[in-house]
């Protein structure tokens, strides 16, 4: 056995290797396909920037000097018809539209039109903002997209009696993208010139990747969910802000994507070009899977042979594990014939197996079960723990100490020991009671089985109940309050005894009623209740005298705290039924057992301190 062990950990440890070594180096190459690639396109868009910056350049510059030349035109062709001959052949410059624009927006081709449009407007409204050469984008009347480089005039320039302001030229953005980036990465690419905030000024590649118009890239991608594989969208906007470049892979709608980012060197505006994975990384990714496959044929070629082994022993041990069957055949008879006799009393039983940590559940009681009718112990065991907890003598354990097989091993040693407790709903006023006895136990006299009865008793609690509460508040009254005197006495729990009576508690009754004191006796009990934990009792005792039980250590200082927060508490105005009451209290502590282990004489010292409190304090008044 000793043997199987050693070889099947072997077998474990090689497995674990094999497969770590491989995923280290997966993520190894990952980052370096990401660096790789990510170097490739910083390369190529440096050089798309590059063309694009060259070719704005060239605008500006034909622009200026078509500024220069128009200023010195003679009278008689400063027409609509005559000031174009400056222009020279459409066909060699390959531009859409040659306007003269004013600061209202209206304009005039070289084609002698004439208008004004909202678009071309917005487009050129930067000119006299900035006093500077610009570049944008529009949509034209037609549905296409424009770009236009615009210069302002030094000068106004007067055009049949209209002062014009600049001179533009538009082309067409698909032409635009042919002439900067032509089909680069087989057309699974997109390109965008954009703004230090992130919108799109024009597109630089025919889209293929984003198909739709994108007004603001990094909202494109937030809005759509982009997850980043690499790099950060924060850090794109703070690049792109700052005019500086950078990259980062993304995932968005199901494929992967390299985004790239770079200062233009025009104004404030970045390049962003955004490429599919597998056309930059492709060729490398195939390497990387095939070093992958291979590596993995070998450590499993290595984890068969172990198997193999390990098998052949198994072999030996067949007769051993015929003779388990057995006994296990028996056991279940067993279990059967203990199922049979525990349906007719009990309303629920768990027999739980230790050693393998699996319970076998009926429930006789319920039409829905509470719990599945087999799994791990481990987990019924918490799902019970978080539903219920241990009353009586039990409470100051949590079920699963209860059940745990360490504690089920200590308290379970002989056939005739058994455990039990009672238990209720955290949520629900459900009681219980659990009796817990051993079934058998392994050739070595360890606990290896054991079953769990579970009978409701919640009758018994309801009954309990109405003779342990105080009618009017719902607190616990004097006969409970006795009755965990006595049990803390017996089990020799140290606790804290306070006594609190109300003052002006009787001017109030006389002057407003028996009604009033009794609402007033209510919202006391509320205030009292936000004053303890949850294994601190408040009772009534009669009248307008109510007593606490603190579950602690003397601690003069935490004594001194409680009653600081108690006066606070109950001396804060009460607003019932349209009038503000004003009462205080007066309190008397006694601390068990290091005052005195006769809990009688605790209740009597508790009790007079707390009327040498309230003398005291009608003689300061």
């Amino acid at each position: 056995m000793h043997q199987a062990y050693k070889k099947a950990a072997v077998l474990a440890i090689i497995t674990l290797l094999g497969w770590g070594g491989i995923h280290s180096y997966y993520r190894y190459t990952q980052d370096m396909i990401y660096q790789e690639s990510t170097d490739s396109l910083r390369a190529t868009y440096t050089q798309v920037g590059t063309s694009f910056r060259l070719f704005t350049q060239r605008n500006w510059n034909i622009l200026s000097v078509y500024e220069k030349n128009i200023q010195l035109l003679p009278a008689e062709y400063r027409t609509n018809e005559q000031w174009k001959v400056l222009l020279g052949e459409r066909s060699q410059w390959m531009y859409r539209d040659f306007y003269l624009f004013d600061q209202a927006g209206n304009y005039v081709t070289d084609r002698g039109l004439r208008g004004q449009t909202d678009s071309f407007q917005a487009a050129v409204k930067n000119v006299y903002e900035a006093g500077k050469p610009i570049i944008s984008s529009y949509v034209s009347t037609s549905g296409v997209r424009r770009v236009v480089f615009a210069v302002p005039f030094k000068e106004p320039v007067t055009i049949d009696g209209t002062d014009y302001m600049g001179i533009a030229v538009t082309y067409d953005n698909q032409l635009v993208e042919r002439l900067i980036t032509g089909n680069i990465y087989d057309g699974e690419s997109d390109c965008y010139v954009v703004d230090a905030a992130g919108n799109v000024v024009l597109s630089l590649a025919p889209k293929s990747e984003i198909p739709e118009h994108v007004d603001n890239i990094l909202s494109y991608f937030k809005v759509h969910d982009a997850a980043e594989e690499k790099g950060s969208l924060k850090w794109m906007a703070q690049g792109i802000r700052e005019e500086q470049g950078g990259s980062l892979l993304l995932s968005l709608a199901g494929r992967k994507y390299y985004t790239v980012y770079r200062p233009l060197g025009i104004g404030h505006l970045s390049l962003v070009g955004i490429v599919r994975d597998r056309v930059v990384d492709e060729g490398l990714v195939r390497v990387r899977n095939a070093t992958i496959v291979a590596l993995a044929a070998v450590f499993s070629l290595l984890a068969f042979f172990m198997i193999g082994v390990t098998i052949k022993e198994a072999r030996h041990r067949l007769h051993e594990k015929e003779q388990e069957k057995k006994i296990l055949t028996s056991q279940k008879e067993m279990m059967r014939e203990l199922f049979g006799g525990m349906g007719r009393v009990a309303d629920r039983f768990v027999v739980a197996d230790l050693k393998t940590d699996q319970y076998h559940y009926v429930e006789n009681l319920l039409k829905k079960s509470l719990y599945p009718e087999t799994g791990p112990l481990s987990k019924l065991v918490e799902e019970v723990s978080r539903t219920y907890v241990a009353t009586g003598d039990a409470e100051h354990m949590k079920l699963s100490q209860l059940l745990s097989k360490e504690y089920l091993v200590s308290v379970l040693r002989e056939k005739d020991d058994l455990m039990r407790f009672e238990y209720c709903g955290r949520q629900k006023q459900v009681f219980r009671l659990m009796t817990v006895v051993p079934i058998s136990w392994d050739k070595k006299g360890m606990l290896e089985k054991v079953m769990c009865i579970s009978q409701d008793i919640g009758e018994k609690h309801e009954l309990e109940n109405l003779a342990n509460t105080d009618g009017l508040t719902g607190l616990f009254n004097e006969r409970y309050f006795t009755m965990m005197l006595q049990d803390k006495e017996k089990k020799k729990l140290p606790f804290v005894l306070v006594y609190l009576d109300l003052d002006q508690f009787k001017p109030i009754n006389d002057t407003y009623g028996h009604a009033m004191g009794d609402k007033l006796l209510q919202e006391t009990a509320k205030r009292l209740l936000l004053c303890i934990r949850k294994n601190d009792y408040v009772f009534r005792i009669g009248g307008d005298e109510f007593t606490i039980l603190f579950s602690m250590d003397f601690d003069e200082h935490m004594i001194g705290e409680i009653k600081k927060r108690l006066k606070e508490m109950l001396e804060k105005p009460f607003q019932i039924d349209d009038h503000t009451l004003h009462v205080g209290c007066s309190i008397g502590f006694a601390a068990y057992p290091k005052e005195s282990v006769d809990t009688t004489y605790i209740r009597i010292l508790a009790d007079r301190r707390m009327y040498e409190e309230k003398e005291r304090d009608h003689k300061e008044r």
